[in-house]
C-alpha cells in the first residue's frame, strides 16, 4: 500500500464512535490523525462509556500504528501553539498512547496528512514515524512537557 490509504483521518464530533479507529487499524492503515475539538480535547476517560477513545488508541498503538492528535482550532496562540495540554481528557489520551501535535491548526490538516503519508512511505518503524512528526509539528521542549503530563497523570489518576 503506497501513499494512498495509509493514513486515516477522523474528526471528533458528539456522535463519533471510536470503533472507527479500530476498523482503520484492522483495515491496514499505518497511521491515524484525530482532529479533536477546538481546544484539543476529545472523549477520553471518565464515564463516557462506549464513546471513550482511549481503548481504541491503546489498540492502535499495541498494533504499532501511531495515533496523532491535532487541534480543531483554526487559530494559534501568541507562542504559535494550536494545541496545549490543559484538560484531563487530553492527559488520558496521552496515557493511552496518542501523540499531540502542537503546531498545526485544523486548516492545515491536509498538509499534516500528506507529510505523514510521505513519512509512512519512507519509514516502517513506529517510533521513527512518531519522532519525525514530533520534530516537524511540535515545539522545543515537547518531550519534557509530555513527561510532566504523564507524571501528573500517574500521581493523580493511578
Amino acid at each position: 500500500m503506497k501513499g494512498k490509504n495509509k493514513v486515516a483521518f477522523f474528526k471528533v464530533h458528539p456522535s463519533f464512535h471510536p470503533e472507527q479507529i479500530k476498523d482503520a487499524v484492522d483495515g491496514g492503515y499505518k497511521a491515524i490523525v484525530i482532529e479533536g475539538y477546538a481546544c484539543g480535547t476529545l472523549p477520553a476517560g471518565g464515564n463516557i462509556g462506549e464513546y471513550d477513545v482511549c481503548p481504541a488508541i491503546e489498540y492502535a498503538t499495541s498494533k504499532r500504528v501511531p495515533v496523532f492528535l491535532i487541534s480543531g482550532s483554526q487559530k494559534h496562540d501568541n507562542e504559535g501553539f494550536a494545541l496545549r495540554i490543559r484538560y484531563g481528557s487530553q492527559i488520558n489520551a496521552i496515557k493511552a498512547g496518542i501523540i499531540p501535535l502542537e503546531i498545526p491548526t485544523s486548516n492545515l490538516f491536509n498538509i499534516v496528512i500528506l507529510d505523514l503519508e510521505r513519512i509512512v512511505d519512507e519509514v516502517e518503524d513506529f517510533k521513527v514515524i512518531e519522532e519525525k512528526m514530533i520534530k516537524k509539528y511540535c515545539k522545543l521542549g515537547y518531550k519534557e512537557r509530555m513527561a510532566k503530563h504523564k507524571n501528573v497523570l500517574t500521581e493523580t489518576l493511578v
